[in-house]
Order: structure tokens, then C-alpha cells, then sequence
């Protein structure tokens, strides 16, 4: 006996209805393909249709009741007792929000950065609080013992990368104010103070040069390399000449010249000033031009020859270094200060120094206008002063010709 037959025998009424049916059926099956079969040959194409079979449908199932498919899934609670709520956007976390501001106060971290653990990223973001704090408390000393431990700190086996977050900066503005004065009116920075500032930036541009991969991770994980060290580098070396020769010339305007002496006395000292201020901007000269032929000599390799910033700063430099020239040649000298001609080993030591100064003074003032003429052909942007700057030594050219 077969596995599935019926446990029971039939009647026989029941079995020649049960046949008739069958036999009612099969001639339909059999009609319905030989019209599909003319069809076909008719049309020339045969679709294949399927007729999903029908199934009762209960008034108390939810899904028909909601009136929705059986493919999606069932509406989460209050539902079916109140209306299917829109879902609602996610709410953006607090980074996230600080992080769209302009300018942001919060910086996430980069993809594939490994996550540190809860006690030491607390650690990190106490120190991180410490050091902004006290940076803008003008708290120096504490500021560089917070940054003294931050870049001791270790993250998953690694130290802190100063490079990322514009961390590199806060190093050299700490270094800068060592040994700086407090008090209101005098400089907050020292000799000693810049020196240390430019040694760390010589040592970044030493351990970060510019590579393919440092220039990769340069454009695309908030990071620097040398080519970014370089223009800070000169703009704190010639900050450090300026406020050096600012603060000379700020003790000699200083003193006081006594009322009760008589006229040959008063313009004694005020021509003694005069040939210290000659002094102070003659060795400002000879602080700055160390600083020209270091540039010059970087902007002979790429990928630095095509700089922007470099190429612009080349130029500012050579204004300054022009504008020192004019004033010695302006300022009276002694016999000892008339000798600077004579120590050169240029063919112009014959020159007077007043006539040596002021053809340094073009010279220097036209390697400017040629800078930023470079600048101007390549399509790079300048920045408006020295746009107005550019201008001017146009019209002075056109003056003297």
C-alpha cells in the first residue's frame, strides 16, 4: 500500500464523482494550452503568465486591517492603537554639532583612527581643557608643563601626533614666550625665546620633509610637512629681527633730553641718537640678510620654486631688506659707520655708503617687483597689500622713466 493512501475506501458513488471531475478538469487544462498554443503561433512570442493562487483572506488579520504588505515589517508600538508615525531624523550628537560650526570647536577624529580607552581619552581631553585654558589665560608656565605631558602621553601604544589638529603651532608660541617679560609694555618674548622657537621648527622640517606620503597625508589627514614648516620658520625668523631692533630702538627714543641744557648739548644727543638708530638699523640689515639668501637658496629646488606663500614672503623680504637700505642712507653716520662700504667684497665698495645704500635699495626693490610678477603670471591669488604693493612699485618705475 502506498505511504499516502487514504486510510478509509471510498464508496463507489463517491468515486465515479470524484472521476468526472477529474475528467471535466483535464479536458479544460487541455483546451486552455492548444488556445495558448494558437496563440503563440499567432503572435509569435510566448509569455509565460502565472496566476497566484487564491488564499481566504481573514478580516482580523492586522496586516489587512493596517493595510499594509506582509513584505514589510510590522509598525513598531503605539500601532494599531494610534497612527503610524513619520520616523524622525537622528538627533546629531554633540560633536557633531560643535563640528559644523565656523570655525569649529570640536574636531572629530579621522576615519580608522583607533579608539582609545575611556580613562586615557578622558586623561587626553583634561590635558587638551588645561593647555587651551591656560593659553588664553596668558598662564605660560602652566601651559607648557599641560604641553609637556601631552606629547609624553601614549594612545594605543603611540605618541601624540603634534602634527594633526594644528598642534605643531602651540609648541613654538610656548618656546617663544620662555623668558619673555609680563608686565605691560615690554615684549613678551626673549632672544633665548626665538631661538628655541626656530630649532624646533628646524628639527620638524628634519623628521617631517616633504615626501610623496608625508605630501599624501598632508592633503588628506590634517596633517604638515616641510612644506608647511618652511614659511613659519621665516616668518618667526623675521618677526624676531624686527621686535629684536624694535626693542633697541624703543630704549633709544626713550631718553630724555634735559631742558635746562643749552641748544649745541641738546643737538649733540639728538645727533648721537640719530647714529644709535644708524647703528640698530645697520645690524638689523645684517640679521636680515642671512634670511634672504636662505630663501633664495630653498626656492632653486621644487617642489618649493613654485610656492605661493614662499614666493610672496620672498618678496615682503626684499621690501623690508630695501626699506633698511633707504633709512641708513637717510640716517647721518660717524667715521666708524662711514667704513660699511669698505668691509663688503662687492665692485661697489668704491661707492660712497649713502650712494651704496640706495642702489641696494633699487636693487632689492626690484627683485620684489619681480617676485611678485612671477606670482601675478602663474594666476596665484594675492594677498590685497600685496596687490596695493605691486601697484605702487609700478607707479614709482613709471616715475623715474
Amino acid at each position: 500500500m502506498p505511504i499516502f493512501a487514504p486510510v478509509y475506501r471510498s464508496t463507489t458513488k463517491q468515486q465515479s464523482f470524484l472521476t468526472r471531475q477529474q475528467k471535466a478538469l483535464d479536458k479544460k487544462r487541455k483546451r486552455g494550452e492548444e488556445g495558448s498554443d494558437d496563440e503563440q503561433a499567432s503572435n509569435g512570442s510566448a509569455p509565460e503568465t502565472y496566476t497566484r493562487p487564491y488564499h481566504a483572506i481573514s478580516t482580523k488579520d492586522p496586516y489587512h486591517i493596517a493595510g499594509i504588505s506582509r513584505e514589510q515589517p510590522f509598525p513598531p508600538a503605539p500601532f494599531p492603537h494610534a497612527a503610524i508615525k513619520a520616523p524622525s531624523k537622528p538627533k546629531p550628537s554633540i560633536d557633531d554639532e560643535l563640528a559644523a560650526l565656523n570655525p569649529p570647536l570640536y574636531l572629530p577624529p579621522a576615519q580608522g583612527e583607533e579608539k582609545t580607552s575611556s580613562s586615557r581619552r578622558r586623561h587626553l581631553d583634561n590635558l587638551t581643557t588645561i593647555l587651551h585654558r591656560s593659553l588664553l589665560r596668558n598662564d605660560w608656565p602652566r601651559a607648557s608643563r599641560a604641553w609637556s605631558i601631552l606629547i609624553r602621553t601614549e594612545s594605543n601604544g603611540h605618541a601624540i601626533d603634534i602634527r594633526r589638529h594644528g598642534r605643531w603651532g602651540i609648541g613654538a608660541e610656548l618656546l617663544m614666550r620662555r623668558g619673555g617679560s609680563d608686565s605691560q609694555g615690554e615684549s613678551p618674548f626673549s632672544d633665548d625665546g626665538f631661538k628655541l622657537a626656530r630649532q624646533y621648527y628646524e628639527r620638524l622640517i628634519l623628521q617631517y620633509p616633504h615626501t610623496a606620503q608625508s605630501q599624501y597625508y598632508a592633503q588628506n589627514r590634517d596633517s604638515i610637512n616641510a612644506t608647511a614648516v618652511y614659511p613659519t620658520l621665516f616668518n618667526i625668523w623675521v618677526f624676531e629681527v624686527q621686535d629684536r631692533s624694535k626693542r633697541a630702538r624703543k630704549e633709544v627714543s626713550s631718553n630724555i633730553v634735559d631742558s635746562a641744557a643749552s641748544v649745541s648739548e641738546i643737538w649733540s644727543e639728538l645727533f648721537e641718537d640719530q647714529v644709535q638708530l644708524r647703528k640698530i638699523r645697520s645690524l638689523e640689515l645684517e640679521q636680515a640678510l642671512p634670511i634672504a639668501q636662505r630663501m633664495d637658496e630653498l626656492l632653486l629646488s621644487p617642489p618649493y620654486d613654485t610656492n605661493t606663500t614662499l614666493l610672496e614672503l620672498r618678496g615682503m623680504v626684499a621690501l623690508w631688506i630695501s626699506d633698511l637700505h633707504k633709512a641708513l642712507a637717510d640716517l647721518p653716520s660717524d667715521d666708524m659707520d662711514a667704513s660699511f662700504g669698505s668691509e663688503a667684497t662687492s665692485p661697489v665698495t668704491a661707492m660712497h655708503p649713502e650712494e651704496h645704500h640706495r642702489a641696494e635699495s633699487g636693487r632689492e626693490r626690484q627683485k620684489a617687483e619681480d617676485t611678485f610678477a612671477k606670482l601675478a603670471s602663474s594666476g596665484a591669488d594675492l594677498h590685497p597689500r600685496v596687490s596695493k604693493i605691486t601697484d605702487d612699485l609700478n607707479t614709482i618705475v613709471v616715475a623715474h622713466r
